[in-house]
């Protein structure tokens, strides 16, 4: 049987702007909290609100939704107490023996707008069992600073199984920028910049 839920990571990359964040790993099995599935990833920093842990991990659902998913978790504090904000992506599989995938492919710890609380940048691309070099695959950046939610998805751009139609896929939804509404101007920007990436190396 095919391994049901494959993660390759492409880069961590943690920044700050306006403030030195300083981003550690944390040991895995030494981490409790409300992340879904096997935890893959966990990340501390420490910013005004004090201390951050960041979970990350994945997921399956029973046999009958054929779902797997990414869930991520930032709490506040010692022992993962408080929760600040959790995020899940998940997909439907044709069947659990299929390669459907989560390709992370960056974790960006920021402060663009120099209030000293951090924001998150979580980008990532999901493949399908049924997703192969002629269909495109979503790409997904999402930006989250304490109760806010930002987001960008679309997809890769491949060459169309029919020679005819050419290039296809290359979408790119703001949600008619609706998601960043109220935001500063530099968290759109940096979102962007990093869909704009994914599309190339993807």
């Amino acid at each position: 049987m095919k391994q049901l839920l494959t993660i390759v990571f492409i880069g961590l990359v943690f920044f700050g702007y306006g403030q030195e964040i300083e981003v550690i790993d944390v040991i895995n099995n030494k981490v409790k909290g409300n992340y879904k599935g096997e935890l893959i990833k966990a990340k501390s920093w420490k910013d005004s609100n004090g201390k951050n842990t960041l979970l990350i991990g994945l997921f399956k659902k029973d046999e009958n939704t054929f779902k797997i998913g990414i869930s991520a978790v930032l709490y506040k504090g010692c022992f993962q107490k408080k929760i600040i904000w959790d995020f899940e992506d998940f997909m439907t599989v044709s069947d659990f023996d299929g390669d459907g995938a989560y390709i992370l492919n960056s974790i960006e710890i920021t402060d663009l707008d120099i209030n000293g609380v951090a924001e998150t940048t979580i980008s990532f691309l999901v493949r399908s069992d049924a997703t192969d070099c002629c269909y495109p695959n979503d790409l997904v950046v999402v930006m989250l600073e304490e109760d806010k939610r930002y987001a960008i998805r679309g997809t890769t751009v491949v060459q169309s199984a029919d020679p005819d139609e050419g290039l296809i896929g290359g979408e790119k939804d703001m949600f008619g920028e609706d998601s960043f509404s109220g935001a500063p101007k530099s968290f759109l920007t940096h979102a962007s910049k990093i869909f704009d990436s994914m599309l190339e190396n993807y």
